[in-house]
């Protein structure tokens, strides 16, 4: 029962975190190599020097690169949307299907689908996971409609994770290909991805609820061929005596 509790929390933060990640733009974050544009009367940070406008004693020079000519804005991206830091304004957003290259959006817009079968996977998951538990508390004599329960619920954990690591995996293609070969005013100098806390998180979800689901089906079959041979035994002992007489 314990275990049940814990793998359905555990399946809720999955959906919870799943959810959040599929609506966030903060899937891969990083930053830009971009040149710096001209100093002007208005503006004297991250900005090349004119002389006469620029104050040279707020020039910054960088020794990683040699020269103060680039500037290094961050960005994130998700499935919806990328946001890039501006050094005008805040920040700059725009949909991430507008930066892909054309022979990758049948590939973006798989790896959606996939991302939303994850969810709705993990959804149904946790509906089957609160009534085997509601069906424990309130009705013992049924508890074997709960396991039955638990076996699909295991069975769509699983599933789910699977379409979610491909989806993932998908998405990582697809951005690494828009990285290379998308628009000019987008190319990541580095960058990184941020999903791994809700991977290991649903791993420990699913890895409980497959293993609930196993233990009881090995004391099933267990109580199960120990009851069909004790009744054998019984029927064969019961026909010798009554042949005997």
């Amino acid at each position: 029962h314990r275990r049940n509790q814990q793998s359905r929390s555990l399946t809720v933060v999955s959906l919870f975190l799943g959810t959040v990640a599929l609506l966030s733009s903060n899937w891969c974050v990083g930053k830009q190599k971009v040149p710096k544009p001209l100093c002007t009367p208005t503006k004297h940070s991250n900005c090349i020097p004119v002389p006469g406008v620029s104050n040279s004693s707020s020039i910054q020079f960088s020794w990683e690169t040699g020269d103060d000519r680039f500037v290094f804005p961050t960005f994130h991206t998700g499935l919806f949307l990328t946001c890039e830091e501006n050094i005008y304004t805040d920040e700059k957003c725009r949909g991430f299907y507008t930066l892909t290259p054309v022979h990758e959006k049948a590939m973006m817009w798989l790896s959606l689908s996939l991302e939303l079968m994850y969810i709705g996977l993990l959804l149904i998951s946790c509906v089957l996971l609160s009534v085997q538990l509601c069906i424990r508390a309130w009705f013992p004599s049924t508890q074997r409609w709960g396991q039955l329960l638990n076996s699909f619920a295991a069975v769509f954990t699983v599933l789910g994770g699977l379409l979610g690591m491909v989806g993932h995996m998908m998405f990582m293609q697809v951005f690494q290909t828009t990285a290379s070969m998308g628009p000019e005013d987008f190319r990541p100098h580095s960058y990184g991805f941020s999903w791994f806390c809700l991977f290991c998180c649903f791993q420990n979800a699913s890895e409980m609820v497959f293993t609930s689901f196993l233990s009881t089906f090995i004391l099933f079959i267990f109580f199960f061929y120990r009851d069909y041979d004790f009744k054998c035994s019984t029927s064969k002992f019961l026909k010798y005596f009554s042949c005997s007489d």
